[in-house]
């Protein structure tokens, strides 16, 4: 199938880069956004082609500070901006005459599951969006939370004296990472190194994957507090999909917010499938089925 390399502008004026899967012409679209850090190689191309070979022109795009997109520090998430991202990545699509604008969707897995519902929250350009297993809960550990912050203030002191930025690797045995979030606390040793493994499997298959994150954006990640935005998403239609054995998000918190969403809405429960084994082995014709329905349904094609 074919496959085109794409670049657009933010409206801070940066240049971000993916690729473009055109689809039929007069039809609709769907914007795949990755995991935490994840360049587009990660995960996105395989999925990207099925949905393409199921009638939909698809985008990816690497998140601004990764991959090839611009923006520095390299690794420094923003939350607040990768949203705003998502909103240009919609004016972008509106630049192809042969895209239907009124049918365009957003889709997003964990870390960005949940930014694609507070982007279709405020941005009714959006026709549906699908949201797998979104992190919901970023409280911090008591004991090493309040550490990490004094981190990211000596980071700021330095920021502003012209020192580099302080990284944190994604996974430490000495707990100097995620762990400051308690939702990763309750991971079993096997369950942290599997994160070990991971990374380092990120690593082989994506050479511009970056294993750390600026110690500022765990900082925003900790004063972020989504769902009062969620309440606006109204009568765009949603899918959320809910990994059975979520071991990050919980299950019960994911079932809540669905709770909470206007109708149209769809839940699909992914049986046996959890945050670290959701892709891994994937039978796409399985994992996909669901959501390509509802997007059928909605975009109507």
């Amino acid at each position: 199938m074919q496959r085109r390399d794409i670049e657009f502008p933010t409206l801070d004026g940066l240049t971000l880069r993916g690729w473009l899967f055109p689809g039929a012409k007069g039809g609709p679209a769907v914007i795949l956004h990755n995991g935490f850090n994840y360049p587009k190689e990660l995960i996105l191309s395989p999925v990207a082609i099925w949905f393409q070979q199921h009638g939909l022109t698809v985008l990816v795009y690497d998140a601004r500070t990764v991959g090839e997109s611009d923006g520095e520090p390299r690794s420094d998430l923003d939350q607040r901006k990768l949203i705003e991202d998502m909103h240009d990545a919609v004016t972008f699509l509106k630049t192809f005459e042969w895209i239907d604008h009124t049918r365009i969707a957003l889709w997003g897995f964990f870390w960005s599951g949940t930014q694609v519902l507070e982007a279709a929250s405020v941005d009714k350009r959006v026709a549906a969006v699908v949201s797998i297993g979104p992190v919901l809960d970023w409280s911090l550990d008591p004991e090493l939370g309040p550490r990490m912050m004094a981190l990211a203030m000596k980071d700021r002191e330095g920021r502003v004296q012209g020192k580099p930025p302080i990284y944190i690797p994604f996974y430490k045995e000495d707990g100097e990472s995620f762990m400051i979030f308690k939702a990763f606390t309750v991971l079993s040793r096997e369950q942290r190194t599997m994160v070990s493994g991971m990374v380092e499997g990120a690593k082989e298959q994506a050479p511009r994957f970056v294993d750390s994150v600026t110690a500022q954006t765990l900082y925003r990640i900790a004063n972020w507090s989504p769902f009062s935005r969620f309440t606006a998403l109204g009568s765009t239609p949603t899918m959320l999909v809910i990994p059975e054995i979520d071991e990050l998000s919980d299950p019960a918190l994911q079932h809540k917010t669905f709770e909470s969403f206007e109708d149209p809405k769809v839940l699909e429960v992914a049986k046996e499938k959890g945050h670290f084994n959701y892709w891994y082995d994937a039978d796409l014709d399985q994992l996909l089925a669901g959501q390509l329905k509802f997007l059928k349904e909605y975009l109507k094609f």
